[in-house]
């Protein structure tokens, strides 16, 4: 799956009370099989998803990339440490 990274704490200007106060997290490297309901099960393991996202444009290497959000830092921490490098599908 490649990496994963923090983005930061929501800003507030979402709508949504699960949006506020959330903490986002960017995953690069996805496979083309892996749906937004894919990324939300795999993080879910690890923390209370809100929200997960794959985005249709790519990045600057040609890799798909999403988000995945939680309701706190831990729990994105959590994530980040067990699934940073994590395979799936073979990439």
């Amino acid at each position: 799956m490649g990496s994963v990274q923090q983005q930061g704490q929501g800003d507030g200007n979402q709508q949504g009370k699960s949006a506020a106060r959330t903490v986002t997290l960017i995953v690069f490297n996805l496979h083309e099989k892996l749906h937004w309901k894919g990324l939300w099960f795999l993080f879910s393991h690890h923390g209370e998803v809100v929200g997960s996202f794959i985005s249709r444009k790519r990045s600057l290497g040609g890799y798909r990339f999403g988000f995945v959000r939680f309701t706190t830092m831990e729990d994105a921490m959590s994530a980040l440490d067990k699934l940073d490098g994590f395979t799936i599908y073979g990439s």
